[in-house]
């Protein structure tokens, strides 16, 4: 039962850090396309710190509790 949180808990926090990339990465107009809401604004820069944090907690904790 501790492997299939484990795995869920790292399966999770690598989504939510991919995500808090793309992001980034949109808020900084490298990705995604010419025009949204995204494209330019810094408060999703720190929606996607916000998210890596949160999906790295996941990963360590999943890691532990494999152990």
């Amino acid at each position: 039962m501790r492997r299939i949180v484990a795995w869920i808990l790292i399966c999770s926090g690598i989504t939510a850090t991919v995500s808090g990339i793309i992001f980034i990465l949109q808020s900084a107009g490298i990705l995604g396309p010419e025009s949204s809401f995204m494209v330019r604004n810094s408060d999703w820069t720190g929606y996607g710190i916000m998210i890596i944090s949160v999906g790295l907690v996941l990963i360590i904790v999943g890691k532990r509790i494999r152990q």
